[in-house]
């Protein structure tokens, strides 16, 4: 509850304004960001393309219940050696859950409504389509489906023939699959069998020789 830091509502950059007795922790140039109306477009254009994917409602909570089923067991030893369910703990905002499953429910919920007020109050820019873009590198990749179901698909585009590190790995940091992956300038599909996988969130990149590094989140 510190600085209002527990309000679902309210915008990061104006921090400055939220909290005037504790120095400007917000540097200028964020202000300075939010007069500009072409930032102000990909901003929007990008916060519609995550919402979609991985930041929709549905893959965050799926995050939440992989980290839970990794620290599940350790959640017991925590609480018997820290028995501080249902009591408050500074700067820790009410309410306070007495289990954890209710702690899982609140942060849950909070997220739910803090996304809710910036789908809410994001300025609308578009369209999307029209904004100039970067190629950003020497290749692009596109990843399907997401939700994984066999096989996993990453179709690239190669600026040149190339070829780049593939590396997989899970939200604890684990890693499930490294391989080289050669490309032809061109079109470039590449098929990745999941069956062995667990259900959680899963982390894919790839990366060329030239510094081109492409990251996708992904679930199954």
């Amino acid at each position: 509850n510190y600085c209002a830091g527990s309000d679902t509502t309210g915008w990061a950059y104006q921090f400055n304004y939220v909290c005037k007795d504790d120095g400007h922790q917000v540097p200028f140039w964020w202000n300075r960001f939010m007069q500009d109306s072409l930032f102000k477009a990909h901003l929007y254009c990008r916060w519609t393309e995550v919402r979609a994917t991985v930041l929709s409602n549905q893959n965050i909570d799926h995050w939440i219940d992989s980290i839970y089923n990794v620290v599940g067991e350790a959640e017991k030893r925590h609480f018997t050696q820290w028995p501080v369910l249902g009591k408050y703990v500074p700067p820790n905002p009410p309410p306070i859950p007495s289990t954890y499953a209710g702690e899982i429910s609140t942060l849950k919920s909070w997220l739910a409504a803090r996304l809710s007020w910036l789908d809410r109050n994001i300025e609308k820019a578009g369209p999307c389509a029209a904004l100039p873009t970067d190629s950003n590198g020497s290749f692009e990749i596109k990843v399907w489906p997401n939700p994984v179901s066999d096989p996993l698909n990453l179709h690239i585009i190669s600026f040149k023939d190339q070829t780049v590190q593939l590396v997989i790995v899970n939200t604890i940091g684990q890693r499930i699959l490294q391989s080289s992956v050669p490309l032809l300038s061109g079109n470039n599909t590449t098929q990745i069998n999941t069956g062995s996988w667990g259900r959680g969130v899963y982390i894919i990149k790839v990366f060329s020789n030239d510094g081109t590094k492409k990251t996708f989140t992904i679930e199954k």
